[in-house]
């Protein structure tokens, strides 16, 4: 695999799971999806749930928090 998603894994084996902004802010991973679809094809499955958190500014923002399920092909 890739650099890129080995991080994004052992992120989420450290921290149980991650959202877009952790992806951004810890890892400077600006497209977690791409990598997350990118695990999927090598067979990793994962658990998707939405969270919603008001800002600063009092609006909703509901973002994907993905965690783990299956491993696929070893890194």
């Amino acid at each position: 695999l890739v650099i890129t998603e080995t991080k994004v894994v052992d992120y989420m084996r450290e921290h149980g799971s991650i959202n877009r902004l952790e992806s951004c802010t810890e890892l400077f991973i600006f497209e977690l999806s791409a990598r997350i679809s990118e695990l999927k094809h090598r067979g990793w499955v994962f658990d998707t749930t939405w969270k919603s958190v008001k800002n600063s500014y009092g609006e909703t923002k509901t973002f994907v928090v993905y965690r783990i399920i299956k491993e696929g092909t070893s890194i």
